[in-house]
């Protein structure tokens, strides 16, 4: 298997706190050290740069301790989508819908992208933006600012108003109102649909929301129409069995078509989706 964290070849399993990596003897040094040091997911635990290669491009990201930045080293199914089909040219606008700590807004930006818009709702500390802002550190390192990121600690949906997750294995709930939002509990944070930036341009199209992604899709259908970006979609099968079908069906509609297989991961899976010429 590949690294997780440089892609090279030559690699072995290491068992970090309960938590598995892939790792060359380059890289298993420094990963070590720097999850044995942090040991709680705090604002002091993401002060170390690390060096991360992507798609060929290499730059900095600052990392909190163990678990947290699984999509960097530890999610193997995410790094070969990325290396595979996260194929940003110079000069594209991208949205990175569900972005946790920017795996795959950072390596836009890598790769040239124009602008990245990211939303990352605060999952890991309730009410606590802190995947917002490490990405934005992380930006920051290589010299990227708002000139070429907007973060959102919010989400996007088919409509306005607020959801409510007690438990991301079962997905969010829509609620119209914050009231109602926190009266049912648990993770709680605004969205609105993508239609509603009224972009004129749109290349590239990722969302990863844990079982919403048809409700995302439904709120970006003019964008859609309008920009007719590539669409990649990560499914999740444990919340929803039918949310391949139905996020196919519903980009059908659109004029769009799959492009190349589905790429299956346990519960979980990834596909692309491109304009029929």
């Amino acid at each position: 298997m590949k690294c997780f964290r440089c892609t090279s070849e030559g690699t072995e399993p290491i068992i970090l706190r309960g938590q598995y990596y892939q790792l060359c003897p380059t890289c298993a040094q420094p990963i070590t050290a720097h999850i044995t040091s942090t040991p709680t997911l705090t604002r002091d635990a993401i002060q170390t740069p690390f060096p991360i290669l992507s798609r060929g491009k290499v730059f900095k990201i600052v990392a909190c301790g163990e678990a947290w930045n699984p999509s960097w080293w530890s999610f193997s199914d995410e790094l070969e989508t990325r290396e595979l089909w996260w194929d940003i040219k110079p000069g594209d606008v991208v949205a990175d819908v569900g972005a946790d700590f920017g795996s795959y807004t950072l390596s836009a930006l890598a790769q040239g992208a124009a602008h990245v818009f990211s939303w990352s709702p605060p999952f890991k500390v309730p009410g606590d933006p802190i995947e917002c802002d490490t990405m934005m550190r992380s930006a920051m390192l290589n010299g990227w600012g708002n000139d070429r990121l907007s973060l959102f600690a919010s989400g996007l949906w088919s409509e306005p108003g607020w959801l409510s997750c007690l438990d991301w294995q079962e997905g969010s709930v829509y609620m119209p109102t914050e009231e109602m939002a926190r009266a049912r509990g648990g993770i709680v944070f605004p969205v609105v649909p993508l239609d509603s930036l009224g972009l004129s341009r749109l290349d590239f199209l990722k969302v990863d929301t844990e079982g919403a992604e048809l409700h995302v899709l439904r709120g970006a259908q003019e964008t859609l129409r309008r920009c007719r970006p590539a669409v990649m979609l990560e499914h999740h099968y444990h919340i929803d069995p039918a949310c391949e079908d139905k996020c196919r069906e519903f980009l059908a509609t659109l004029g769009y078509r799959q492009s190349g297989e589905t790429r299956k991961h346990h519960t979980v899976a990834h596909s692309l989706y491109r304009v029929e010429k």
